[in-house]
């Protein structure tokens, strides 16, 4: 059962070890699910044959 209190630190240098490691982690998350998606698009767009190199979609006016 999860505490209804926040988590209290015995000290500063538990609290940024204990922090700092769950941004780590989350920042390593969202990198791969940022590879994930971008390989996908990438697996989507890759039997179209008109294929120039540009990275963007053209906008005509």
């Amino acid at each position: 059962m999860q505490s209804t209190f926040p988590r209290v630190y015995r000290s500063f240098e538990d609290f940024e070890r204990n922090e700092l490691r769950k941004l780590d982690s989350l920042y390593g998350s969202v990198d791969d699910m940022v590879d994930e998606l971008v390989l996908a698009e990438l697996d989507d767009d890759g039997g179209r044959g008109d294929d120039d190199g540009i990275l963007f979609d053209r906008v005509d006016d």
